[in-house]
């Protein structure tokens, strides 16, 4: 909290900038996704090296979870993406079986949104093939991994393709 608060206060501005170029939205090597040893979390499920994933791995075997979900953000401008991703770039060591839940579960999400008129997209530019990530790690575990991704919402103001 103290880290975040320092940095937030040595950023902050007068001026509320939407500038995409502006520093709130563009942080410095080695951002915000990793640990303190600048190591990116989300890419451990499999290796376990850091004491923060072999406790959330450990707990994770302990619950025995059906279901996962694995939420991030993408680009400003994008919309908002749900597996089940590529299909041609899935882990062969994938059950088929995982798949076609996963397919089902995208289904319904797709009916949910559409019944909302909110865009999306699944099925393209998100793999499922390195079990290093929260969202692939549960699939040859028993369990469904799903990643959602968001538009970034980084920063206090924000311009996009929609305002």
């Amino acid at each position: 909290l103290q880290r975040f608060s320092t940095w937030a206060n040595s950023h902050k501005s007068q001026l509320i900038s939407p500038d995409g170029y502006d520093m709130e939205h563009n942080e410095a090597w080695p951002g915000g996704r990793t640990n303190h040893y600048w190591f990116d979390l989300n890419r451990d499920w499999l290796p376990g090296q850091l004491p923060e994933s072999q406790a959330r791995i450990a707990k994770f075997h302990q619950w025995k979870p059906n279901l996962l979900t694995d939420h991030h953000e993408q680009g400003t401008d994008a919309t908002f993406f749900f597996m089940p991703g590529e299909p041609t770039r899935v882990h062969p060591m994938t059950p088929r079986k995982n798949q076609e839940l996963t397919k089902k579960l995208g289904e319904f999400h797709a009916k949910a949104l559409d019944k909302i008129g909110s865009l999306y997209f699944t099925q393209e530019g998100y793999d499922d093939f390195y079990y290093g990530k929260g969202s692939t790690y549960p699939d040859v575990q028993g369990c469904i991994g799903i990643l959602f991704e968001q538009a970034s919402s980084r920063g206090h103001a924000q311009e996009s393709e929609n305002g």
